[in-house]
């Protein structure tokens, strides 16, 4: 067994953290924050950078193994979360709780919404369940890693790069959508991913690369093309990827300098890092549950920020705690030799 990545284990702790107690309070709160978008909407593209560098540090699986392993360790988990929630909605919509000027209704969801659902489109009937996409996407990109390992035999990692960057532009080109962005999802994001397999620890960012994608961001900024940047994500466009790219480039000349220590807070998110996002339409409930309650009035954006990311930051962590053993003991017994790493 390959030995593990440690700095990279943190990052993608940091990342998770950074996603559920930072990025989605403020879109799901409705906090105004100025220069939010686009400066600080990079948590996907890092998402997706982590996992490909991670690939490095794993032995190559074949087709059928990394699809079995992927399906084990992502599809599974998910569909347990359905359950879970389907299960908690029946007793929301008993209890008739209270959500955005409404109350919480489970047969809101219908059929097709059920469907979509497991397809892992989200829902919009179930608090803050708009973020699931990623599961999907991420499904397809890991589980096509052994035939774009392959390529790459015959392809200079460089080169088969440049033409995934092509492949995603000719798509954009002809100008059709894809259901769910599902197309603009996997052929963008998958650029992410190879970002990370090729270049961690490849490939060293150099002052002339880091003045260049100052100046691409700061051109993107200036000139509005980046902003608002929700409009460039979904579906995903040229702009996202170059300025994502630009992005990348420079967290990586800045990792590259600064040692992470991780302690008992980015192991537990490291190890429970997706089950705590699968159940943040539960974690965010009850932060916004609390929030009602505690503090209505609260006027301050600033301060609203502060605690909405403290307050999700405890109950993710904390419902954790429930979630990753009850997770972890329904995979066993589906699957008994199923390792928890």
């Amino acid at each position: 067994m390959m030995e593990r990545d440690i700095q990279l284990d943190s990052y993608r702790a940091l990342a998770m953290m950074y996603i559920v107690c930072i990025i989605h309070p403020v879109l799901w709160y409705h906090i105004h924050m100025d220069g939010f978008d686009p400066t600080m909407l990079f948590e996907m593209p890092v998402i997706f950078y982590i996992a490909g560098a991670s690939q490095t540090c794993t032995r190559r699986r074949t087709l059928s193994e990394t699809i079995k392993n992927r399906a084990l360790r992502v599809l599974l988990p998910y569909y347990i979360y359905v359950f879970v929630v389907l299960l908690l909605m029946g007793m929301a919509t008993f209890m008739q709780l209270p959500f955005e000027h409404s109350t919480l209704d489970i047969r809101q969801i219908g059929v097709a919404g059920l469907v979509k659902l497991l397809l892992t489109g989200g829902s919009a009937h179930i608090p803050y369940m708009g973020y699931t996409w990623f599961i999907s996407t991420y499904f397809i990109i890991a589980c096509s890693l052994p035939l774009q390992q392959r390529i790459m035999q015959h392809i200079s990692g460089k080169y088969y790069l440049l033409i995934a960057i092509g492949i995603f532009g000719a798509w954009k080109a002809t100008g059709l959508t894809s259901p769910e962005n599902i197309v603009e999802n996997v052929l963008g994001f998958n650029i992410f991913y190879l970002l990370g397999y090729l270049t961690y620890k490849q490939t060293k960012p150099t002052y002339w690369g880091l003045a260049l994608s100052a100046a691409v961001l700061l051109g993107l900024l200036v000139s509005g093309a980046a902003i608002p940047m929700a409009n460039h994500k979904f579906p995903s466009d040229m702009v996202f990827i170059a300025y994502h790219m630009c992005t990348l480039y420079m967290l990586a000349w800045l990792m590259s300098h600064i040692r992470i220590r991780p302690g008992a807070l980015i192991n537990l998110w490291n190890r429970r890092g997706y089950t705590i996002y699968l159940y943040q339409s539960v974690s965010h409930y009850l932060v916004y549950a609390l929030m009602q309650a505690w503090c209505p009035g609260i006027g301050s954006q600033p301060l609203l920020f502060i605690l909405s990311a403290l307050l999700a930051f405890a109950s993710a962590t904390a419902l954790s705690c429930i979630t990753y053993p009850l997770q972890q003991y329904i995979v066993k017994q589906l699957h008994p030799k199923h390792p928890e790493r």
